[in-house]
């Protein structure tokens, strides 16, 4: 049977199964586009390459920044919590920021929320690295993959820029082209959502209105407190550089604290920042 389209449409409008409630239905309630004001809050999550590589299964895990699309992925043969471990310990070796907050599901990799049949026990070996190391280790509900949404986007593009390019021969093979796909990503891919900026470049935006902030933010009464010189330079009390004897768990900082550890974190970083700063719009700078 010949039917033409406006026929079709015609029948559907009759029967209510094409309307405006029911696209509203099926579009997605999450469509405000929100960033944290300066890097350290990650997403990670693991990942199946989607096709077999030499009749294997393959997994790749990845790390997003929330604030500047900064990417870490490895790839490894199997989905487990030793595959996690090397990926933090070289994640923090690579990550250009300190990490404050890092974000899972409730894989057993992750987290012992339900393989210990009693909640969250904090023995767990992710558990224990970020404790160590002073990061907090949030766990997402259980079926709601929206709260893990930058990552989850982020896996589209993997299989459009990098798994369409394959098959790849072996392990080795599709982890060294990945290497050189996450070294794109953070250097030279320029996407409209970070105005046209790479991820390194959203970096140093980062650390400018980082020492910004802090210049105008803190006034005589806190300079006891934080001091500043006229570099830029942020320094913390004394009492604050003593190292700690025992591990503790993480405590929530305020804006300043995170934005003076940001700033301490990369001497190149601040210097750029510095110089970068004539650059901003003329009223800010005034302000400044």
């Amino acid at each position: 049977m010949n039917v033409p389209p406006s026929t079709v449409y015609a029948i559907l409008r009759r029967f209510k199964m094409v309307s405006v409630t029911l696209a509203k239905k099926l579009t997605k309630r999450h469509l405000k586009h929100y960033r944290r004001p300066f890097p350290g809050f990650l997403q990670m999550d693991f990942k199946y390459v989607p096709y077999p590589v030499e009749g294997k299964q393959y997994y790749q895990l990845s790390c997003v920044d929330h604030h500047s699309s900064w990417r870490f992925i490895r790839i490894y043969s199997d989905k487990s919590t030793d595959s996690v471990m090397r990926f933090l310990i070289e994640l923090k070796e690579k990550c250009p920021f300190p990490i404050e907050e890092i974000q899972t599901d409730n894989d057993t990799a992750f987290t012992d929320k339900f393989s210990s049949k009693v909640g969250v026990t904090g023995t767990h070996r992710m558990d224990l690295w970020c404790e160590k190391n002073g990061i907090n280790h949030r766990l997402i509900p259980v079926g709601v993959k929206e709260l893990n949404g930058k990552v989850e986007n982020t896996h589209k593009q993997d299989d459009r820029e990098f798994f369409a390019r394959g098959p790849y021969r072996d392990l080795k093979h599709i982890q060294l082209c990945s290497l050189g796909y996450n070294l794109r990503w953070n250097y030279s891919r320029a996407t409209r959502a970070l105005g046209w900026k790479t991820p390194l470049k959203t970096l140093e935006l980062a650390c400018v209105r980082a020492i910004a902030y802090l210049q105008i933010l803190l006034t005589d009464k806190n300079k006891a407190l934080y001091k500043l010189d006229y570099q830029g330079n942020a320094y913390l009390p004394t009492n604050e550089q003593k190292p700690r004897k025992e591990i503790r768990p993480a405590k929530r900082k305020t804006s300043v604290e995170r934005y003076l550890q940001f700033l301490d974190w990369d001497t190149k970083n601040k210097i750029r920042a510095v110089a970068l700063i004539p650059s901003m719009s003329q009223n800010f700078s005034q302000l400044l």
